[in-house]
């Protein structure tokens, strides 16, 4: 019984993701979960040697490494126009032009200003499958110092050739997707150029911050 609960919920969060992502042009193939696999793997292990030779001394260098570790391994332009949601079909081309650059700019250094916070950690794939046809599942554990291991998983997917993560899931909780219910409440209260407005702010704001380390 317990078994058919846990398939029962991990075949409804599978059916959620497939729901949820961002859909696949004609011209991408399918995912091999093997290689998506592989990939994950390494860019967890680029980020984990990173993280474990950071000096404050280097902050700077570390971070532009981070990066372009982000970069090589997150479609970060598919995912923006995802957490858009309908609102990237009505924007003007100025607007999304103006999007993009604050939304990359805006994950970037998130994550990146974070970074020295990261001591011990290990990373290791546990699983793979494929999803939703053209996507690939890669389920991680990620040891830390303290506490008890976090796992995610990592929707992959063949891009023109290259693989990329298009959403992240932490404990079940698809990134992507919570973010896109953020940014549609804002678009509903204030309008897209409230959201351009509130992302324009954070980006200043962690800018600030960054210049005053």
């Amino acid at each position: 019984m317990i078994l058919a609960r846990r398939l029962a919920r991990a075949l409804l969060l599978l059916g959620l993701l497939a729901a949820a992502a961002p859909a696949a042009s004609a011209e991408e193939s399918p995912t091999s979960p093997a290689e998506a696999a592989k990939f994950i793997q390494d860019l967890g292990n680029r980020a984990v040697a990173l993280f474990s030779n950071y000096k404050p001394a280097e902050a700077a260098k570390s971070e532009e490494e981070f990066k372009q570790i982000f970069r090589d391994g997150f479609d970060l332009d598919l995912i923006g126009r995802f957490v858009l949601g309908n609102s990237w079909r009505t924007a003007s081309p100025e607007q999304k032009e103006q999007y993009r650059t604050l939304f990359e700019t805006w994950v970037l250094n998130t994550y990146t200003r974070r970074i020295g916070a990261y001591r011990g950690e290990t990373f290791k794939v546990i699983g793979e499958q494929p999803i939703a046809e053209t996507d690939a599942l890669v389920e991680t554990e990620i040891g830390r110092a303290e506490g008890p291991p976090l796992k995610a998983g990592w929707r992959v997917r063949n891009v023109q050739g290259q693989m990329k993560i298009i959403d992240v899931l932490v404990e079940g909780i698809s990134m992507a997707l919570t973010q896109r219910q953020e940014f549609a409440s804002v678009i509903q209260r204030e309008g897209l150029d409230g959201l351009l407005g509130e992302l324009k702010t954070k980006v200043d704001n962690l800018k600030a911050a960054s210049s005053g380390n």
